[in-house]
């Protein structure tokens, strides 16, 4: 995360008066990436005693392996919204870059995801159903309709029973 001031461009008369001008700020000022290598990341599963979750925290550690970007830490909320919160809270204190999780009370975990996302950390939801109203504290979503899927089992039961 960049901090401080940004040079205001090539043609600032301050830059050779040693006011911010370095190529990181440069780069992270134009809205680039930061190097998947130096990514600290955390994922927050439902409970870590469902295989579901299992499976997710391994499709987890395997792809960050293979991008190369340090193991994340992964967080179990134990099915519990305020341990939810209290583990984004912990990450953005802590300095993360983005914080993924998956929350059974959307609703409840909106402090935490506004903090975060006013220290500037990135915040992605997977598994899970949002309000609309929340959408726009989020960068993506993982997932599937859960609903359209039940829609259209129905449907495939109902025309093949």
């Amino acid at each position: 995360m960049r901090t401080g001031k940004r040079c205001c461009g090539k043609s600032c008369r301050k830059r050779n008066a040693g006011h911010a001008d370095t190529a990181a700020e440069d780069t992270a000022a134009a809205g680039e990436t930061k190097d998947l290598a130096d990514l600290k990341l955390a994922f927050i599963v439902g409970t870590e005693n469902d295989a579901f979750y299992q499976s997710v925290e391994e499709g987890i550690k395997a792809e960050c392996e293979k991008l190369g970007i340090p193991a994340p830490t992964l967080g179990d909320q134990e099915l519990d919204g305020n341990k939810c919160s209290d583990l984004i809270n912990n990450y953005v204190a802590a300095g993360y870059d983005a914080v993924a999780f998956s929350a059974n009370d959307p609703a409840g975990t909106m402090p935490a995801v506004q903090a975060a996302n006013a220290e500037g950390v990135k915040m992605f939801t997977f598994d899970c159903t949002l309000d609309d109203q929340y959408l726009d504290q989020y960068l993506a979503f993982v997932g599937s309709n859960n609903k359209a899927g039940g829609v259209t089992a129905g449907e495939y039961v109902a025309e093949h029973a």
